[in-house]
C-alpha cells in the first residue's frame, strides 16, 4: 500500500484529500504546516507528497527545497497543490524540484489520477534503475574476474614452472615464458589504470567546483599530431598499419589538454581495432565548424544494435564469447567522461554487422589574437 503525505494548512481541504485517498486504498499521513510536513517526510519517507504552496511557518517551496537537499528524500515524488496557475508559478514549482502540480479547485478524479500517474512513473523509473543495477552487477561478475584471473593465473603458472624447471628449460622457451609473463603484467597494469581513471573521473564529474575550476583554465592542443601518433602506434601493435586511413584528418585546435585528448583517442581507437577484423579500414576524420571541432572514428566491424548502444556503460560488453574480445568495457566510458568534463559530447552510431562511428563534439580553441575586436 502506497503511503501519501498530505501537507495542507486548511483543515477542511486536508481532511477531504485524506478521505479521497483513503477510499482509493492509499495510506495517508497529514501535516498542518510545512515544518511538521518536512519532519514527517524525513521520518517516514512516504511514497509521494502532496503539498500546498502558500502556508504559514514554512512554505511549500521551502519544503521541497529542503527535501531535495537531503539524500534520503531527494527522490520522493512531490506534487504541489496551488491556487496559482500562471506559467511563471508553474515554472517556479518545477525549478524548485516539484514533479507535478494540481491547480485548486480540483475534482477527486483529478487528484487520484495525478497521484496514480506519478506513482506509476516512479515505479517504472525504479524498475529501470534496478534493471540497470542488475545488469551492471552481472557484467562485473562476468567480466572482471576473468580479466584479472586469466593473466594472474598465467603469471603464477609460468613463474612456478620457471622456478621448478629453470635448469632444464631451453633458453628460447625461457624467453618466451618471460615475455608472456611481462605481457600479462602489462595487461593487469592497464586494467588497474582503467579502474582508477574511471573512478577519479566519476568523482571529478560529480564535483561542481572541480569541473568549474578546470573549465575556467585555458587549454589547447593540435589534434592532428596526437591522432596520427596514437593511431599509428596502435595499428602497429595490432599488425594493421595498412588499415589506417587519415586522409581526411584536418589540422584543428581544441580547448582540451593534450594528455586528456590523447587518452580519449587511445580508448576509442583501441575499440575500433578490437572490434573490427584485419583488412577493414579504421578511419579518423576531423573538421572545424564555428566554435566546435568534430572528430569521427569509423570502423567496419561487428557494430551494435540500437538497444546495445542505449545500454552502453562502464563494465558493459556485448557478445563477448562470440567475438573473443577482452576488456571490461571501461574504455568508451572513460572517453565519454573526459569529453563531458570539458563540455563536449560523445555519440555512437552503428549498424550491426557493418560499421560503428564514434563522433566527438569538442570545444574549439580560438587564440586571443584571433578574436574579433570592437574597433
Amino acid at each position: 500500500m502506497s503511503q501519501i503525505l498530505i501537507i495542507e494548512d486548511q483543515a477542511e481541504v486536508r481532511a477531504n484529500i485524506r478521505d479521497i485517498l483513503t477510499l482509493e486504498g492509499f495510506d495517508t499521513l497529514t501535516a498542518a504546516n510545512g515544518e511538521v510536513g518536512f519532519e514527517l517526510a524525513c521520518q517516514h519517507h512516504p511514497d509521494l507528497i502532496l503539498c500546498d504552496v502558500m502556508m504559514p511557518v514554512v512554505s511549500g517551496y521551502q519544503v521541497v527545497k529542503h527535501l531535495r537537499e537531503r539524500d534520503a528524500t531527494v527522490d520522493i515524488p512531490f506534487i504541489f497543490l496551488t491556487a496559482k496557475a500562471t506559467r511563471d508559478d508553474q515554472r517556479r514549482a518545477m525549478e524548485m524540484g516539484a514533479d507535478d502540480y494540481i491547480t485548486k479547485p480540483f475534482t477527486p478524479q483529478e487528484l487520484v489520477q495525478a497521484v496514480r500517474s506519478r506513482l506509476q512513473r516512479q515505479a517504472k523509473q525504479s524498475h529501470i534503475y534496478h534493471q540497470q543495477i542488475e545488469q551492471l552487477s552481472q557484467a562485473i561478475t562476468d567480466n572482471i574476474p576473468q580479466e584479472i584471473q586469466t593473466p594472474l593465473r598465467n603469471i603464477i603458472e609460468m613463474a612456478g614452472m620457471l622456478k621448478q624447471h629453470y635448469g632444464s628449460i631451453e633458453p628460447r622457451e625461457v624467453g618466451r615464458m618471460l615475455g608472456e609473463i611481462e605481457d600479462c603484467g602489462h595487461h593487469l597494469d592497464q586494467l588497474i589504470d582503467k579502474f582508477l581513471t574511471h573512478a577519479r573521473l566519476e568523482v571529478a564529474l560529480n564535483n561542481a567546483d572541480i569541473v568549474e575550476r578546470w573549465r575556467e583554465q585555458e587549454y589547447h592542443c593540435d589534434i592532428q599530431p596526437i591522432v596520427k601518433k596514437v593511431v599509428r602506434h596502435q595499428a602497429q601493435a595490432a599488425h594493421r598499419a595498412q588499415d589506417v586511413d587519415l586522409k581526411k584528418l584536418e589540422a584543428c585546435t581544441i580547448a582540451l589538454p593534450a594528455t586528456h585528448f590523447k587518452k580519449v583517442v587511445e580508448e576509442i581507437v583501441d575499440n575500433a581495432f578490437k572490434f573490427s577484423p584485419p583488412g577493414t579500414p579504421i578511419q579518423v576524420v576531423s573538421q572545424a565548424s564555428g566554435e566546435s571541432v568534430y572528430v569521427y572514428v569509423l570502423n567496419h566491424g561487428q557494430g551494435m544494435t540500437p538497444s546495445q548502444i542505449a545500454a552502453l556503460g562502464p563494465y558493459i560488453q556485448f557478445d563477448r564469447d562470440q567475438h573473443q574480445t577482452s576488456g571490461v568495457g571501461l574504455g568508451l566510458a572513460i572517453a565519454q567522461q573526459i569529453v563531458a568534463f570539458h563540455g563536449g559530447t560523445l555519440e555512437v552510431k552503428s549498424v550491426a554487422g557493418q560499421q560503428t562511428i564514434v563522433r566527438l563534439l569538442l570545444p574549439r580553441h580560438t587564440p586571443v589574437d584571433a578574436l574579433p575586436t570592437l574597433d
